[in-house]
């Protein structure tokens, strides 16, 4: 299973990597209009991703510790490759722009710190999680995300349409339809010239809908799971279907990021089969996301928890990187602080949902066995 995925990931990243180079020399103007030579620019627009993923199809295949995770080699080096994006904060080098520039440098190190702990040891996890200080901390991280994930409903989160792409509104504009997700606007079928073809853009609009919709609903029903089990994150943790919403969490999660890495490369619309490429490697990032996080909603803790973690952390840290952008903390250009703060809550849920998973993997594995255990007497007198 894991050996076919790695070459799956191999060729998707292989893709990404040329359509970004290639992409350098012919995409007429825009966020590619850079000059050739200026490799940081390539890198951060989806070199460094292509980068990341490749080593971890190598790292899948021959770095493996059977089904229980990575060898410590491979993840050092993926997580040092996405590090590598911290060069771009010369972009906040003057002193007017120190609140950006502490801003993202905080939340990509939070990015490297909370990706490298699920690779210690699952004892050493489970010892650090099950502390009174840590089930603390996640019950607040976890209540902080779920209401940053609402509050994007009232916050700037998209543009108001297609025709008018310089106001910002809140997100529940969206849940409403009065404004389609932000890459319901900006994706690589739109150009300056309105849609480049509109059944390829129509593939956009619906399903960042339902992702949006799925998000907020999730983050409702944690809230509520707080709320009526007074806090208690071993009794949450160890409910039968709770990996269900973990899963539902971090797929939501994991498809933000990649909808806007993409939706960053409207650029790529003028150009057909550019378009069309970006359009299938976005379809095939969900994919490979949905292929993963299968064990997970059975509660299993195996290298594909790892595996999903490594391959959030590139798309991760690009988004971060545009926080700023969106006007997170200070007012910028895009006016879209209800975006970044949606991502950010949808960030700290997933990983505090991964944490739960962990924790009551002893409880749900005994629960089973004690199920069984039962029944086996009764089958015996049948």
């Amino acid at each position: 299973m894991i050996r076919p995925f790695a070459v799956c990931l191999g060729i998707f990243a292989s893709a990404l990597a040329s359509l970004i180079v290639v992409s350098i020399y012919v995409a007429p103007h825009g966020w590619f209009s850079f000059n050739p030579s200026n490799l940081k620019d390539a890198w951060f627009w989806g070199v460094g991703v292509s980068v990341s993923l490749l080593i971890l199809a190598f790292g899948l295949v021959l770095g493996r510790n059977g089904e229980s995770g990575l060898s410590w080699p491979w993840p050092v080096i993926i997580i040092g490759v996405s590090a590598t994006q911290l060069f771009d904060l010369r972009e906040y080098s003057s002193s007017t722009e120190w609140v950006q520039y502490v801003e993202v440098l905080f939340l990509v190190l939070l990015q490297l710190v909370v990706t490298a702990f699920f690779f210690i040891p699952a004892e050493r996890q489970l010892r650090v999680l099950r502390s009174t200080t840590s089930r603390g901390v996640l019950i607040a991280v976890s209540a902080i995300g779920g209401v940053m994930v609402l509050a994007s409903c009232v916050a700037h989160a998209t543009f108001s349409s297609i025709e008018d792409m310089n106001t910002s509104v809140p997100g529940w504009h969206i849940l409403t339809g009065k404004s389609p997700w932000v890459t319901g606007i900006y994706n690589v079928a739109v150009t300056e010239d309105g849609l480049n073809f509109p059944w390829f853009h129509a593939l956009y609009t619906p399903w960042s809908y339902l992702n949006y919709l799925l998000a907020l609903i999730s983050s409702l029903a944690l809230l509520v799971l707080l709320v009526v089990y007074r806090g208690s994150i071993r009794s949450i943790a160890s409910l039968k279907h709770f990996p269900i919403l973990a899963v539902v969490l971090c797929f939501s999660m994991f498809w933000s990021y990649t909808d806007i890495f993409w939706g960053w490369h409207f650029e790529l619309g003028p150009i057909k089969w550019m378009a069309a490429l970006g359009t299938a490697l976005w379809a095939c990032s969900q994919i490979i996301a949905f292929v993963l996080l299968i064990p997970i909603a059975r509660g299993i803790h195996d290298v594909r928890m790892q595996t999903l973690l490594l391959l959030m952390l590139p798309f991760a840290i690009f988004n971060v990187f545009l926080f700023p952008a969106y006007g997170l903390f200070i007012r910028d250009t895009l006016d879209l602080p209800g975006l970044a703060v949606f991502l950010l809550g949808l960030q700290l849920e997933c990983w505090v949902c991964l944490a739960m998973v962990l924790i009551g993997l002893p409880e749900r594995t005994l629960k089973t066995q004690q199920v069984a255990e039962f029944s086996a007497p009764t089958q015996l007198k049948a």
